[in-house]
């Protein structure tokens, strides 16, 4: 996502969000619970989420809850 919250480019590799409007619904939520945090992990509405800023971009990789947060950001 850019720094306006905006897509860039997504990848979704199951259908917990099947139509695009649930996939926008979700990625607005989760840019706005994360745009001015300075940590890098959250877990939000089930899932573990972490995330990396990098000059005017947003990086997310998302998981299950049961998944290892270490391993997401790596």
């Amino acid at each position: 996502m850019d720094n306006d919250g905006n897509r860039i480019i997504a990848r979704y590799f199951s259908d917990d969000f099947s139509t695009l409007k649930e996939q926008k619904a979700f990625e607005t939520k989760v840019f706005e619970k994360t745009r001015k945090r300075d940590d890098e992990i959250i877990l939000l509405d089930g899932y573990t989420i972490t995330y990396k800023s990098n000059v005017d971009l947003l990086f997310y990789v998302i998981g299950s809850a049961d998944e290892n947060e270490l391993l997401l950001t790596k």
